[in-house]
């Protein structure tokens, strides 16, 4: 009985047992079928796919928004100039968000975009007499 479980679940599971002697049994396991998708490229499907539904819901938004102040201009009603001026918050904050998930994935990548930044010197001073100025320019030849 316990033999007949036990091959009915290795063979759910793809593992094959090889009889090397009586007594020990080599456990064989095949992975074919078993995913080795690394973090990298769930982190990249997640952006990929937040970024998508943050487009999604800028369009939707955007479509909503041209509807609300419609309405608004019609009515002259003040609950839905509020309600447009809430949109409008809602907006921006959908906009700030998709801002805000680039910036997360150059951290996660470790993309360093800051430009490194030149030091121009435009008013150079030297302090001392004109025998040392003569003497460091003629070193600097």
């Amino acid at each position: 009985m316990r033999d007949k479980v036990t091959d009915k679940i290795n063979d759910c599971l793809d593992v094959y047992v090889e009889d090397t002697t009586d007594d020990e049994k080599d456990l064989v396991v095949y992975d074919s079928d078993i995913k080795n998708e690394s973090r990298e490229d769930d982190i990249k499907d997640d952006y990929d796919k937040r970024r998508d539904v943050l487009y999604d819901l800028i369009d939707k938004g955007n479509k909503a928004l041209e509807s609300s102040l419609s309405v608004a201009t019609g009515s002259m009603h003040p609950r839905a100039f509020e309600v447009t001026g809430q949109l409008i918050k809602t907006m921006a904050d959908v906009a700030k968000d998709l801002t805000e998930l680039q910036q997360s994935m150059d951290k996660l990548e470790g993309v360093d975009k800051e430009k490194k930044t030149q030091n121009v010197t435009q008013n150079a001073i030297f302090v001392g007499s004109t025998s040392e100025l003569l003497k460091t320019l003629k070193e600097n030849k």
